[in-house]
């Protein structure tokens, strides 16, 4: 049977000849090594919110759709190798199609698909099952927006254990909760990769030190299932509070990957974050979580590993000096000043990271808010051993996060690792 793709408002035909990539297989490889795309011809994917053009021999146009056939976004000649498109909120599906074949569709026409010439449905209907998760996220939002942002801000308030909290004392990210979003929340570099990675999956996603749910949250609202864990409490506190905020389902766990009983081949993408990794303090524990997490992965999964690159590694000449980094206001209002003072050891490979929060009170006094961070940083052959310890194989290292090559001035090392017996 032949299947066919309109636009209902122009009518137009964009694929007269379309095969559909469903299996995790499929989906992964997509239109990679394939020659050409001929004339009418086109690749559905579903699921899948972005793509990347890694090992595409030639342009394509893609067409993102939502749960019931709607556009949500059109990228026209999406460049061979270095291309990147991301469908944007809603997006559930995507069509790969020939480069310059799509007219002028646009965000809004409802793509129309017909077996052998008869029209059957939208492309994508939404199952009982999933009826009911939008009945419930709209049940949660009936909460007010005030209400919301009241539980967002108690949870900075928690965070910033003023006044004391007990319970977080021993929360070694305590101190950074409240001023984390001020300064991290608006960034968006590696957002991109992220997201064309977990489209390639139809698995879930787990992030390791998911912080206060920058990226985690930011996978869900474009569909994915997932977990995020970090051992803090303050910052867990903020991320649910977020998610609560935006109706969204995510599973946050508090505690350290190799403590959890984490669900055996459970998850396509294994996410460790930038410099996340670096918190391993020894060989011996690196090792030890590259092996719990491979053990997550399911069979041809993804383990990303976020880490320094060449241009951005230990600087001892520095040693010493106090640097103001940020100046801004958290949630609540409160302006700050953020510095840094680091002390590296090249031969340990080690930084010891201090990093100070000072804030003026109404009473005109300063308050000082210290976290202390202790880093160890890892090289790339050193890394590829590591992985081969942990049943673990190199797949690809990058420079960027557009996947670019490492060289000397790459500030970024991005690396790809599967199970050797993937």
């Amino acid at each position: 049977m032949t299947e066919q793709i309109t636009c209902e408002r122009t009518g137009a035909a964009l694929a007269t000849n379309l095969r559909k990539a469903s299996s995790p297989w499929a989906r992964f490889r997509g239109l990679m090594l394939a020659a050409r795309l001929a004339p009418g011809e086109g690749l559905d994917i579903n699921p899948c919110g972005s793509i990347h053009m890694m090992f595409m021999r030639f342009a394509i146009d893609a067409v993102f759709y939502d749960r019931d056939g709607k556009v949500t976004k059109v990228a026209r000649r999406v460049k061979p190798w270095v291309g990147l498109a991301f469908g944007g909120k809603g997006a559930k599906g995507v069509l790969e199609l020939p480069a310059g074949s799509t007219g002028d569709v646009a965000p809004g026409d409802v793509l129309i698909r017909s077996v052998s010439g008869k029209r059957v449905r939208a492309l994508l209907t939404p199952g009982a099952a999933e009826q009911r998760k939008v009945s419930q996220s709209r049940a949660r939002c009936r909460t007010t927006s005030a209400s919301l942002l009241q539980r967002y801000r108690r949870a900075v308030a928690r965070s910033t254990g003023c006044p004391h909290n007990p319970s977080m004392s021993d929360d070694p990210y305590a101190a950074d909760a409240a001023f984390y979003d001020a300064i991290h929340g608006d960034f968006r570099e590696d957002t991109g990769l992220w997201l064309s990675f977990a489209g390639r999956t139809d698995q879930p996603v787990l992030e390791v030190g998911c912080g206060t749910g920058r990226i985690a949250l930011g996978l869900a609202r474009n569909g994915h299932e997932v977990t995020g864990i970090d051992p803090s409490a303050a910052m867990l506190a903020i991320a649910r509070a977020k998610a609560e905020a935006d109706a969204l389902e995510v599973s946050f766990i508090e505690g350290r990957a190799t403590e959890l009983a984490l669900e055996r081949e459970g998850y396509g993408l294994v996410l460790i974050p930038l410099d996340v990794f670096l918190y391993c303090q020894d060989g011996e524990e690196q090792v030890s979580l590259l092996r719990t997490l491979g053990e997550t992965l399911v069979f041809n999964g993804a383990l990303a590993i976020d880490l320094p690159g060449p241009a951005a590694g230990l600087d001892p000449d520095t040693n010493g000096q106090q640097m103001l980094v940020f100046s801004g206001e958290t949630e609540d209002g409160r302006a700050f000043d953020c510095y840094h003072l680091h002390e590296d050891d090249l031969a340990l490979q080690t930084r010891h990271l201090r990093v100070t929060y000072e804030t003026i009170g109404a009473d005109g006094l300063v308050r000082r808010r210290i976290g202390e961070h202790e880093l160890r940083y890892v090289y790339r052959f050193e890394l590829e051993y590591l992985l081969a310890r942990s049943g673990l194989v190199l797949a690809d290292i990058y420079g960027d996060y557009d996947l670019g090559p490492l060289t000397n001035n790459s500030e970024r090392m991005i690396v790809i690792a599967r199970r050797s017996d993937g």
